[in-house]
């Protein structure tokens, strides 16, 4: 999993959800929503937490679509905006 969430019991699971984390090394396959790799997460203190996945998977080549920043409620979990616009 590329995001993960500490529970009360010690165990980890998907942050926020398996289908964020589905994504696999699968060649030139494009991933505009699961995460790539994700090697920035920061919570700030009205509630976000914010996720930055460039999408290179190794620190490689940059999966098509992949590049993104997520703003996700801390409360429901639920993504408040992507952005992942790219320049050509």
């Amino acid at each position: 999993m590329s995001v993960a969430k500490l529970g009360p019991d010690g165990r980890l699971t998907n942050y926020p959800d398996v289908d964020w984390n589905a994504w696999r090394n699968a060649g030139s396959r494009s991933s505009e929503r699961p995460f790539v790799c994700v090697p920035s997460v920061v919570d700030d203190d009205p509630g976000s937490l914010f996720m930055l996945d460039p999408g290179a998977p190794a620190i490689g080549a940059i999966v098509k679509g992949a590049p993104k920043l997520m703003r996700v409620s801390l409360a429901s979990s639920a993504l408040n905006q992507t952005d992942n616009s790219q320049e050509n």
